[in-house]
């Protein structure tokens, strides 16, 4: 369940098209998923804006911990991006949307949506990609090993990741660039 954050969260940024064939995760090599199979969030970020995006969805590519426990990171991860979108334009909250979880029904070939990969290593290294689409063309950002802190609750450890995936996506928005070739 989402927890009340006591913020209006913001957010401003414009998305271009999509192309829908099966996604590629990174050209780097995250960890390997639990059980050799990526998991995609409940939680999504909803956007309310006149701009053609209204939604931020994410997928844990690689992970060395339980599912209970990546559960709890998705929702970190989503009310973590929403908050630090939240200093960038129109108001924008983390929801609970168990449907998007399964892999026949997410939401990354959508239209108006980006959509987050990210994975983690043993020792809180994480990594992760940004996605317009579902084409290669339409990666537009990706990092990897960027450490996090360990000695903080799940939120505040996250929100280094969340800031610089904010970051990209608010540079995207600048640069009128949601895609690989630009």
């Amino acid at each position: 369940m989402i927890r009340p954050m006591g913020r209006t969260l913001i957010v401003l940024f414009a998305l271009v098209g999509s192309s829908c064939r099966s996604p590629s995760p990174s050209d780097a090599s995250p960890p390997e998923a639990a059980a050799g199979v990526p998991l995609y969030s409940p939680f999504v970020v909803e956007v309310q804006t006149e701009a053609p995006f209204n939604r931020v969805s994410f997928k844990q590519v690689g992970s060395f911990r339980g599912e209970d426990d990546r559960s709890e990171i998705f929702e970190a991860m989503a009310e973590s991006l929403a908050y630090e979108l939240s200093k960038h334009g129109a108001t924008s909250h983390a929801t609970f949307t168990p449907e998007v979880a399964d892999p026949t029904h997410h939401l990354a070939c959508g239209s108006s949506h980006i959509y987050v990969d990210f994975w983690e290593s043993e020792d809180a290294v994480f990594g992760f990609s940004l996605w317009s689409g579902c084409g290669e063309e339409s990666r537009f950002a990706h990092e990897v090993e960027l450490s996090l802190p360990t000695d903080r609750d799940l939120i505040e450890k996250l929100e280094p990741l969340a800031r610089r995936i904010a970051s990209r996506l608010i540079e995207a928005r600048d640069t009128d660039c949601f895609n690989a070739s630009c």
